[in-house]
């Protein structure tokens, strides 16, 4: 009788976790919101995942975000630092390999910013929403002049109470947060099969 090798694959799985920043800073504050909570929980599930030796991990990506209202220099500069040090602090704590680790640009959190929206009660959301999602976050005429933005037409809608409305009730969500996604298989089990 021969036997014959099969592979069989765990399904990938992902951990995403978001650590709050105040208003303007960069530095991760243990003490801020629920902040030594969720480190903890990064911090043990990396662990747990290199203990165990039917896992893989096979990914892990920083993230950095800050919210619209400020300006485009000053957002992406924040959004990096606060990334970088969530960054800092975790590879401090668990060796992990360079290889894994990935560094997705965006540092506006549109994505959020609207499925925040679609949840919510707030007026005439639908406007907001499809501006969201459907208006450029930059347009530039052919001399290469920026002309309109996304954050523009959210400020007129609704004479500025759709953006007042936002800034009240969702810019904390995802102005301060980085997020940190884990991605995980199980290893390939080798089963012997007859032939």
């Amino acid at each position: 009788m021969l036997l014959g090798c099969i592979q069989a694959f765990g399904q990938e799985s992902r951990k995403e976790v978001c650590i709050g920043f105040p208003v303007g800073d960069s530095t991760l504050d243990t003490a801020y919101g629920d902040n030594a909570t969720r480190l903890s929980e990064v911090v043990s599930f990396l662990e747990s995942v290199k203990k165990d030796n039917t896992l893989e991990l096979v990914g892990v990506s920083f993230c950095g975000s800050a919210s619209p209202e400020g300006g485009f220099a000053i957002n992406k500069e924040l959004a990096e630092k606060r990334r970088n040090s969530l960054e800092r602090y975790v590879r401090e704590r668990i060796s992990l390999p360079d290889g894994i680790i990935s560094r997705p640009e965006g540092f506006i959190a549109w994505e959020r910013l609207a499925e925040l929206v679609e949840v919510s009660d707030m007026p005439h959301k639908e406007e907001a929403v499809d501006v969201l999602r459907n208006v450029p976050e930059f347009t530039y005429n052919n001399k290469g002049v920026l002309v309109d933005s996304r954050k523009k037409h959210l400020m007129e809608l609704q004479y500025g109470r759709t953006w007042h409305y936002m800034h009240k009730h969702f810019f904390d969500q995802i102005r301060n947060a980085s997020v940190i996604l884990v991605t995980i298989r199980q290893k390939p089990i080798i089963e012997e099969k007859p032939v």
